[in-house]
């Protein structure tokens, strides 16, 4: 019952938007923010995204103007100054896509 209730709290926490500061995103071995969904992250204009490499695996973070160095730890940040949704991939893994969607 606790990992279920974990799971959709976790989940809330995504379909909400974070206040304009910085909004960090899990890097894992082969997914974004969790496995199994390409995940949609909302964010307010003017938000700092962290992409923040958990796993062991190299991966890039490439969107439309941006694009991290493939890393295999650290971070990658950038800043989202317009409204509007940004697809992000990673180009090592082809399988591995996420939104950020700025409100």
């Amino acid at each position: 019952m606790i990992k279920r209730s974990f799971l959709i709290t976790a989940a809330a926490m995504l379909a909400v938007p974070a206040l304009a500061g910085t909004a960090n995103i899990k890097v894992g071995d082969n997914y974004f923010v969790r496995g199994g969904s390409a995940p949609t992250v909302t964010v307010k204009k003017g938000t700092t995204v962290r992409w923040v490499w958990a796993g062991r695996n190299p991966h890039t973070v490439v969107g439309s103007g941006f694009r991290s160095p493939t890393k295999t730890s650290g971070t990658y940040s950038r800043k989202f100054s317009g409204k509007g949704s940004f697809r992000v991939i990673c180009t090592v893994h082809s399988s591995m896509k996420m939104t950020v969607r700025v409100v």
